[in-house]
């Protein structure tokens, strides 16, 4: 099925936006749609044409939307604008961010939680083509409860990356984005959780997400296990431990 993208990127100076885009390009492949690229900046950001050009050459095919970084709404502003752009096209998107440009430390959980959401969403298509054939939204660390506005069921998928069908989305309330920095984490909600399926690590809990000590505990563990359970029924990575090779 044909494979749509929508991405922000808050670049911070810090460099670690650089991450995000590093995992999109390992899979760029699978990409045959849509891409849309937004770029929220302000004074503590990197020039937006440094994010265009880490996209070179793959940039070619994506329409970049540059703006002002809103810190109330941060990746909310952009998510309308962005969906508005691919909830007509067909196949299904994509969404993710560039989970931990704010976190300058290279041990920060957040890049765990990063590389683990691409590993989850991007290294394994069939996967995800079994997940969207059962369901209409899929993504990593699926969370129930915690929000439950209005038009919402109570559930996310935390840390914000997920695919889901914009057909389904269509005969939903797509345009309730709840207006505050949560938003877009929460917009999976307008979907019926047994519309959902987790692509990796259920029931996740987002203050465990970032602790170190849980990651090497309980995730990495998981990790192992879940990629030697995929090898056996015959999936392979398209990106060969990407958390370790990554150059940015």
């Amino acid at each position: 099925m044909t494979r749509n993208l929508i991405c922000h990127i808050y670049p911070r100076s810090c460099g670690k936006w650089r991450r995000t885009v590093a995992h999109l390009l390992a899979r760029w492949q699978q990409f045959d749609g849509r891409k849309v690229v937004a770029i929220a900046v302000d004074g503590c950001c990197d020039d937006p044409e440094d994010v265009i050009e880490a996209f070179a050459p793959a940039g070619k095919t994506v329409e970049f939307i540059v703006k002002q970084n809103d810190p109330g709404l941060q990746e909310v502003a952009s998510f309308l604008p962005m969906l508005e752009r691919v909830i007509n096209e067909p196949g299904i998107t994509l969404y993710c961010h560039a989970k931990g440009a704010t976190h300058e430390s290279d041990d920060a959980a957040s890049h765990k939680w990063c590389d683990a959401m691409a590993t989850a969403c991007l290294d394994y298509p069939r996967l995800v083509d079994c997940a969207m054939t059962r369901g209409n939204v899929a993504g990593a660390f699926r969370s129930h409860g915690l929000w439950s506005f209005p038009g919402y069921h109570n559930w996310h998928f935390a840390g914000t990356w997920f695919w889901f069908k914009s057909a389904r989305a269509l005969e939903l309330d797509w345009r309730n984005v709840h207006p505050n920095f949560m938003g877009v984490e929460a917009w999976p909600g307008i979907f019926p959780t047994d519309e959902s399926s987790c692509l990796f690590y259920d029931n996740a809990n987002t203050a465990h997400l970032y602790d170190n000590g849980f990651w090497a505990d309980n995730i990495a563990p998981a990790m192992g296990y879940w990629r030697q359970s995929l090898a056996k029924c015959g999936l392979v990575p398209l990106a060969n431990r990407p958390e370790f090779s990554l150059t940015y």
